[in-house]
């Protein structure tokens, strides 16, 4: 199957327009910005900031919090995810974020400020092996600003984007919490999301896919994909599990923002964070695929 980095054009009918297959690349190459974005959203366990009328997170997102990422193809631990988050009258303030190695090396650090926004936080992430950087901030004219940088050699680029409705890194968390009830009734809301690598932003769709029991809860699985109907069926989406009675983050299954330095391209994960007292389920990896022979 494809995800969300890989593109395969390959399985395309010979018949497709040069016109589609031409639209299709283009949005093929600010997909692969965006969806490493969205996926540093999902899993920022810090969900909602200290403002007027937001809603509480649940009780376990105001500790200190670690997710364990498995390799989808292997099932091997391949990182760790931890949030230390600092907290005031039941509502989480801000979140420090660590990406450690199975064997505790520390290979990228996150920071998120979600009190001027509860959807749109400020953020900055930075992948220490490489000097990668991306974020958002606000201009001292109020302005909210995308900035990125793809190594320590080059410059940091910024450039300003429309906010009206825009939703950044773990304030999607914030925009589950509202728009569960709707999301459960059957309804698909499409969201401008914050592409920092891109320096602009990206549509995608939201839907309740099911209820299934993970890590012993019963879940409400969302599935995010790209609202382009003409590119959905090309990319594999990315499913997130929310406990259904306390709204708790449970489970992720998708494309990683940390890349894989033995493949092409990122981690392919599933990233537990389970309740007090479980332990995490690694996926059972996937076949190998037969060697074809000339």
């Amino acid at each position: 199957m494809s995800n969300w980095f890989q593109w395969s054009f390959s399985g395309l009918q010979p018949q497709c327009s040069a016109a589609l297959c031409s639209a299709a690349s283009r949005a093929r190459f600010r997909a692969r910005h965006a969806i490493p974005a969205l996926r540093r959203v999902l899993m920022a366990v810090a969900l909602v900031p200290a403002v007027a009328g937001a809603m509480a997170v649940p009780e376990v997102a105001l500790g200190p919090r670690t997710g364990h990422a498995f390799s989808l193809a292997t099932g091997e631990l391949v990182y760790l995810e931890v949030h230390r988050p600092e907290t005031a009258d039941g509502r989480v303030l801000r979140d420090q974020v660590e990406y450690r190695g199975p064997d505790g090396e520390l290979l990228a650090r996150k920071s998120v400020d979600y009190r001027p926004d509860p959807v749109c936080p400020t953020f900055r992430l930075e992948d220490l092996r490489t000097g990668y950087v991306e974020g958002l901030e606000r201009s001292a004219d109020g302005r909210t600003v995308l900035f990125h940088r793809e190594d320590t050699d080059a410059p940091l680029e910024r450039a300003p984007v429309s906010a009206e409705g825009l939703v950044a890194d773990a304030g999607f968390d914030m925009l589950i919490y509202r728009e569960l009830e709707s999301l459960q009734a059957g309804e698909r809301p499409v969201i401008p999301f914050a592409v920092p690598s891109r320096l602009d932003t990206l549509d995608f769709r939201l839907r309740k896919l099911d209820r299934r029991q993970v890590l012993g809860r019963t879940a409400t699985v969302i599935r995010m994909e790209l609202a382009n109907p003409v590119l959905r069926w090309l990319v594999e989406p990315i499913d997130v599990a929310y406990d259904a009675e306390t709204g708790a983050l449970l489970r992720y299954e998708g494309i990683s923002n940390l890349p894989n330095p033995d493949g092409d391209g990122n981690y392919r994960v599933r990233i537990d964070f389970p309740p007090a007292g479980v332990e995490p389920e690694p996926p059972a990896g996937e076949p190998s695929q037969p060697v074809k022979q000339r």
